[in-house]
């Protein structure tokens, strides 16, 4: 899928005193396969910037289409299921359920997908295999460090097969060497075709991405 924004803004609490404009005049066109970073110190507007393309807000100017079809004019039960079918997520913070297994939490995301039940145990386990943690099906997630939730939320992420990854801060909770195992799982990804969007400080993830893009105060400054 081509992802592309056309003068895309975000203002919160418009026309009130606490007004804040997040982005402004954002025009950007990512490629299918693409693996893009995007920096920007906190309060930049790069989270924000996710969250659009992502389609978990809408833009208050713009448009943001996915070959052609724009998501902000879908409905809501559309819009969840675009994203559900077609987008993946990654955050700094997990979004695991604690408590339960790792199997359980994987299945969450095919509850709402075109996949079978009969189907949900090979989808499990092939995914869980692609990030190395097959051995793990039926360990409570409170029970694992931070690395290894890190690489069963991204097996989650990948569950549906989706077109597009969007990464928040992946590796902003991890030590060296597990972040250097996620981005290393997220070129695997990409190598097979999916587009993937990092928002990011780790400097590591410069070297690798196709293209880096800056973010100062809501505005694209480098691309």
């Amino acid at each position: 899928m081509v992802i592309e924004l056309k003068n895309v803004g975000k203002t919160y609490n418009a026309g009130k005193d606490e007004e804040v404009k997040a982005l402004s005049n954002v025009d950007l066109k990512i490629g299918q396969g693409e693996f893009i970073c995007i920096f920007g110190v906190s309060g930049s507007g790069k989270s924000t910037l996710l969250h659009l393309i992502g389609a978990m807000d809408t833009p208050t100017e713009g448009t943001i289409t996915y070959d052609d079809v724009e998501i902000g004019k879908m409905k809501d039960n559309a819009q969840s299921r675009f994203r559900n079918d077609n987008i993946g997520f990654l955050f700094q913070d997990y979004a695991l359920i604690p408590y339960r297994s790792v199997e359980d939490n994987l299945k969450i995301p095919l509850y709402f997908s075109k996949y079978k039940p009969n189907e949900f145990k090979d989808i499990i386990n092939k995914r869980l295999e692609e990030v190395g943690m097959s051995k793990y099906l039926k360990r409570r997630v409170s029970n694992l460090s931070g690395g290894q939730k890190q690489k069963v939320a991204l097996a989650r992420a990948l569950m549906c097969d989706p077109s597009v990854i969007l990464c928040d801060e992946p590796t902003g909770a991890l030590d060296s060497a597990s972040s250097e195992e996620i981005l290393k799982l997220l070129l695997k990804v990409k190598e097979q075709g999916t587009t993937v969007i990092v928002v990011t400080h780790n400097k590591m993830f410069e070297n690798y991405s196709d293209r880096n893009i800056h973010i100062k105060d809501g505005h694209i400054c480098e691309a």
